[in-house]
């Protein structure tokens, strides 16, 4: 399979072209909901796990911490358990819409506390 989507959201955010954000956020809120569906959280999404294309379609990929609701997340630490959730992935998703739009401007490093 050939990947088409050519730029991480992080980087096209970080150039400034014209894009969609509404558009960006919609196909991004499918992805969601479909990985939702077949019972699995992303547990990491973040505009660096984010492909946009050159028609401004994005796609939600690396998919290494995914995994079912209730698991260890792959940043639990035995002093600090953590678990997969879809909830994670909701505010990550909260948190990932006011960056689109730039509400914040920074990605806050602190996005699972």
């Amino acid at each position: 399979m050939v990947l088409s989507h050519r730029v991480c959201l992080f980087t096209l955010r970080r150039r400034r072209p014209p894009f969609d954000p509404e558009g960006i956020l919609h196909d991004i809120r499918k992805g969601i909901n479909h990985l939702h569906s077949l019972g699995l959280v992303h547990d990491d999404l973040g505009p660096w796990n984010v492909m946009v294309d050159e028609q401004g379609r994005a796609i939600i990929v690396d998919f290494d911490a995914a995994g079912n609701p209730g698991e260890p997340s792959r940043r639990s630490k035995p002093e600090h358990p953590d678990f997969r959730a879809f909830s994670n992935d909701e505010k990550k998703f909260g948190i990932l819409q006011k960056w689109v739009r730039r509400e914040i401007e920074k990605w806050p490093s602190n996005t699972y506390n």
